[in-house]
């Protein structure tokens, strides 16, 4: 892709994609932008700050993703240095408030204020009755 070099690992383990992830700037995806944020391979890409390039999908990015802020979709034109580190520190910055930290510190904050309004009331969502 436009003389970029691309390697096919197949399965691998968790450290063994993590470190090829850290030697990455961008990485490819097909995938709907409407959904982002429910992607495994995203949230990848966001924890080691490889910019995505999303192709194959038409709608606007969902979750407060911007395109040229937190992700790249076609048409790309060429990007300096500074635009990519750019990109990288918003989506790396994006990310740590969706993380699974920040969902279990969200859990453990409604935990502590008493859970829901529903599961004060005997109705509770599986969040509340797992506190």
């Amino acid at each position: 892709i436009g003389g970029a070099g691309i390697r096919a690992l197949g399965r691998q383990p968790a450290e063994t994609i993590s470190r090829e992830l850290l030697g990455c700037r961008f990485g490819l995806m097909a995938y709907d932008t409407t959904r982002l944020g429910k992607s495994t391979v995203f949230a990848a890409y966001a924890a080691h700050g490889v910019v995505p390039v999303c192709i194959g999908s038409d709608g606007a990015p969902v979750d407060g993703l911007r395109a040229g802020q937190h992700l790249l979709q076609p048409p790309v034109s060429e990007l300096n240095v500074d635009a990519l580190r750019s990109i990288q520190r918003n989506l790396m910055t994006w990310y740590r408030g969706h993380d699974a930290k920040a969902l279990a510190d969200a859990v453990a904050r409604s935990c502590v204020s008493g859970g829901s309004e529903s599961a004060r009331h005997g109705r509770s969502s599986g969040a509340a009755e797992a506190c």
